[in-house]
């Protein structure tokens, strides 16, 4: 004698059944819209995993499990990546108190590449009730961390803290065309395309008061960075900025991407989720005072389908430079000392080995206005790649190019001369390959490398005051999952 399913299962068997409906209902539309005489190509094994799966469901729900589990390991034979008759056929096991068969079921739909049509939270506490272990929550660095999105993220920290260092080479930090001299306010001299040895410290520590409270999830945090120059030590650059990300919704990853970093959410199958980003930011060189900027932006991610999203960003940034900084960039007074920039770029996700890894390709398009002899539009392009090396190890690679166009010729430092007959163009590649190891659920080491190239083209005939800038930079960080109490909800 079989044993009937439970009551307090049917939400999750009428979300089942009403994928199966909408899906069957979608094949028919295309079918008449196709014509009479076109009929709908299916793949044979998709459409016997669909017929075998709603089968199975409605054995299920009669409670009569041996057809159930016939019918749902049909489905999944014709279609391994069928999350929904994965975790339907894992409920199978679940109400025989079949536990290891039904913890495996449950981990295999949140493996495949088409996960089911329920919240994953849910998924997580059938597995805990199926005796998943109550292991340390595992979680991943983010995207800007350079590791990828790994296992599914299993718990929420509370805090988040970050060190790292940097040892690189810099062709021409002083941005100069090659032997050209350029004097800094406290007498010292510069020469252009002079090589230096860079070395930086960067600190970072989030906090997140709460989580998807009515739908939205806060962190707040701090960073800052230093760095050291071997011989130009005029040029010693020193940030300190403050950050915070509002997010609505959850997201099938555990977080959200904006122009301003990521930030962690609940796990969730939404439509769309949303980022909003405010930071502010204060900049010194060589121990006096250089920059300070304000910036707020926004993310929207519309999630498609299963394994691709689409997300629109939206960037406004507002700095203003010191004045001695000024008079070393711009002796003839032509720039204001402050710019604004606002930018939008598009991006597309998509997701490979069960979200397990991702390819996210975008373009990015800005206007700077910097009172009209440096105003400029910005074009560029990226593209990111992350794929698991194992369940504990992530390489990440990423490259982007970005051109920079100059609509006054006062932005050509040679101006007013025979050599400044165009305005200024500058572009720029960056390419970076990382791997990230979790040393624990809770600690992970991230070891990087990044290539940076700049090209500064002036218009001269003869090139004289062109001029480039190549950086290379070997990188390593540390960072920290902590809990810190509890995370109110």
């Amino acid at each position: 004698m079989t044993k009937r399913s439970s009551p307090a299962e049917a939400p999750r068997l009428a979300a089942l059944a009403l994928a199966v409906c909408c899906l069957a209902a979608a094949a028919g539309a295309a079918a008449q819209e196709g014509g009479g005489d076109e009929p709908l190509r299916v793949e044979p094994s998709l459409a016997a995993a669909e017929v075998a799966f709603t089968y199975g469901l409605a054995a299920y729900r009669d409670g009569d499990l041996d057809e159930a589990e016939r019918r749902l390991r049909e489905a999944v034979a014709h279609d391994p990546e069928h999350g929904g008759a994965w975790y339907a056929l894992g409920l199978v096991h679940l109400s025989r108190g079949e536990g290891e068969e039904a913890r495996a079921a449950l981990r295999r739909s949140l493996a495949a590449d088409r996960p089911p049509p329920v919240d994953l939270e849910r998924v997580r506490a059938d597995l805990a009730r199926a005796g998943e272990p109550a292991a340390e929550p595992a979680v991943v660095p983010l995207p800007d961390e350079a590791a990828g999105l790994g296992v599914v993220v299993q718990g929420l920290p509370r805090w988040e803290a970050r060190v790292g260092g940097s040892l690189g080479d810099d062709s021409n930090p002083a941005l100069l065309p090659e032997g050209q001299l350029s004097l800094h306010p406290d007498g010292r001299v510069i020469e252009g395309e002079e090589a230096d040895t860079v070395a930086a410290l960067d600190l970072r520590l989030g906090v997140h008061p709460f989580y998807g409270r009515g739908g939205w999830s806060l962190e707040l945090g701090a960073e800052g960075r230093q760095s050291l120059h071997d011989e130009l030590d005029l040029l010693d650059y020193r940030r300190v900025r403050g950050f915070a990300h509002l997010a609505w919704g959850g997201d099938p990853a555990g977080y959200l991407v904006g122009p301003l970093g990521s930030t962690r959410v609940p796990l969730g199958d939404g439509l769309f989720g949303l980022l909003l980003q405010v930071a502010a930011s204060d900049d010194q060189l060589d121990g006096d005072a250089f920059a300070s900027a304000v910036e707020a932006a926004a993310a929207l991610t519309l999630r498609a389908t299963g394994r691709t999203a689409t997300q629109l960003d939206l960037s406004w940034r507002d700095e203003d430079f010191d004045q001695p900084l000024r008079v070393l960039l711009d002796p003839q007074r032509r720039f204001s000392g402050e710019r604004q920039e606002t930018a939008a770029a598009l991006w597309q996700w998509f997701w490979l080995s069960g979200r397990n890894g991702y390819l996210r390709l975008g373009g990015r398009a800005g206007d700077r206005d910097a009172g009209g002899a440096f105003d400029s539009e910005l074009v560029g392009a990226a593209a990111e790649l992350s794929a698991p090396l194992s369940p504990r190890a992530f390489l990440f690679l990423a490259g982007s190019w970005e051109r920079e166009e100059f609509d006054s010729l006062e932005s050509n430092p040679a101006f007013g001369s025979v050599f400044g007959d165009a305005p200024r163009e500058d572009e720029a590649l960056r390419a970076s390959a990382a791997v990230s190891f979790g040393l624990t659920p809770r600690l992970w080491l991230t070891l990087r490398g990044t290539l940076h190239d700049r090209d500064s083209d002036l218009g001269s005939a003869d090139e004289l005051l062109d001029f480039d800038r190549d950086r290379t930079v070997a990188a390593v960080s540390l960072r920290w999952f902590l809990d810190g109490g509890r995370v109110e909800r």
